[in-house]
């Protein structure tokens, strides 16, 4: 990713992050892309509609919006992210027999978080899939966690020119505590009614480019399963790591997943 403009448009910007969703097959509904890009309802029913005029989306039956035929799906078959998720999907799966709870896998790239993959709770009342959404990085849970194993040189030099953070010291101090925790967390900041916890992948470079988080309730969410959630998650994100990742596992040093950090971390 560039660096962003110094006058961005603003209705450009959101069209084409719609855009970029789009391509990667997922489906799209008006809320969906209000909560996507913080505007009102209204707003994303006109832009949706105005790229349906273009043929770059169209509306199904269920009143979702699909990719249109102006507008070409990756193919992903041959694509190395799509076999990363196809390896990472049987501990996602687990990850959910587990907690009763929706998984995702995400992957960092530049400042955006790309959901790649979701396994639904089986519960009435869950979080949704999420799969081809992109959002803001340092808005979500396992963009944190992802975001706090880079240097704070690296945060800078990566959000250097970039409007997104209207506060960089706030960004610092909540990568410290992420650091510090070993997760991250995203309290009804994307989306109301949830609570998210992500935990990043060991990664095999200058810092991690994978995460897996959990979406729970927020109704349903106690602050007495904190720690067993992250333990949940680290166990996920260490197996993942062994049957996913590239094999340079051994030159590195094993990883603990049940580390001290979570006993005392609070939402």
């Amino acid at each position: 990713m560039g660096r962003a403009p110094s006058y961005p448009l603003k209705s450009v910007d959101h069209a084409l992050q719609v855009l970029t969703t789009l391509q990667t097959g997922a489906t799209l509904r008006v809320g969906e892309v209000a909560g996507l890009l913080g505007i009102g309802r209204s707003s994303a029913h006109r832009l949706l509609s105005a790229l349906v005029y273009r043929d770059f989306a169209e509306q199904g039956v269920t009143r979702a919006y699909r990719a249109g035929h102006r507008l070409a799906v990756h193919n992903t078959a041959h694509d190395p992210l799509e076999q990363f998720r196809l390896l990472a999907l049987p501990a996602l799966r687990t990850l959910v027999d587990d907690t009763d709870e929706t998984a995702f896998l995400q992957v960092l790239r530049g400042r955006d978080v790309h959901f790649l993959a979701t396994v639904e709770s089986g519960q009435a009342v869950r979080v949704g899939d999420r799969t081809g959404l992109v959002l803001p990085a340092h808005m979500v849970s396992g963009g944190r966690a992802m975001l706090a194993t880079m240097s704070d040189e690296d945060v800078v030099d990566l959000y250097s020119g970039s409007r997104l953070v209207a506060d960089p010291r706030s960004l610092r101090r909540t990568l410290e505590e992420v650091r510090s925790r070993g997760f991250g967390t995203n309290v009804a900041e994307t989306a109301s009614g949830f609570v998210a916890l992500g935990v990043a992948t060991s990664g095999d470079g200058d810092h991690a480019r994978f995460a897996v988080s959990l979406g729970v309730p927020e109704f349903r969410y106690r602050p007495e399963l904190l720690g067993q959630y992250v333990s949940q998650l680290r166990h996920t994100a260490s197996a993942i790591e062994h049957d996913a990742l590239p094999a340079d596992r051994e030159q590195r040093p094993a990883r603990d997943p049940d580390r001290a950090g979570d006993e005392d971390a609070t939402l």
